[in-house]
């Protein structure tokens, strides 16, 4: 909050000055100012995983890979690991920067693991929904708003012990 009144601040500052020039008398001129505020990724909590990539519920069996995609679909590779429930999508991110600029996403380039006490599994094979935009550099709009949505792959063990694994992966998102 203290941000925007910061930020709204410095634009009334700006506006003031600008009245101030043209009403100084005879002579016009114009004053401009470029201010680019900061930009902010946000995790987009109102999904089904809560904003969180997830991949549901798995009953193990054989080794077995499952990927969710961007599109939050879930598929798995020819292990005998059974898929179910509903309860799984791409982890979804909202974007709040200066109108109509343009951004890189950085989404992980390593496996990360996820535990459950002393048990683990790996995540890798990292997508985005950045991955399609031109020259991968995504546009906020008008409005200094966008979204992107991270998919991956779970490498599920031979009979994997039950339970719920949780781990953190880290993205990033930078003005051109």
């Amino acid at each position: 909050m203290n941000k925007i009144i910061s930020f709204l601040a410095v634009i009334m500052g700006v506006l003031c000055l600008t009245s101030s020039v043209f009403a100084a008398g005879g002579a016009n001129a114009d004053a401009s100012a470029k201010i680019q505020t900061a930009i902010a990724v946000v995790k987009y909590t109102e999904t089904v995983t809560n904003g969180d990539l997830g991949f549901g519920v798995i009953v193990p069996g054989t080794a077995t890979i499952v990927t969710v995609s961007t599109a939050s679909v879930r598929s798995k590779d020819t292990g005998t690991a059974a898929l179910l429930g509903n309860a799984y999508g791409a982890a979804t991110f909202m974007i709040y920067g200066s109108p109509d600029a343009t951004y890189t996403v950085t989404k992980p380039s390593v496996a990360i693991t996820v535990t459950n006490g002393s048990q683990t599994m790996a995540v890798d094979n990292w997508t985005s929904t950045s991955d399609t935009y031109q020259n991968g550099i995504g546009q906020c709009g008008a409005e200094g708003q966008s979204s992107f949505l991270i998919g991956g792959s779970l490498h599920v063990g031979a009979s994997q012990a039950v339970g719920q694994y949780t781990g953190e992966f880290t993205v990033s998102v930078a003005y051109n």
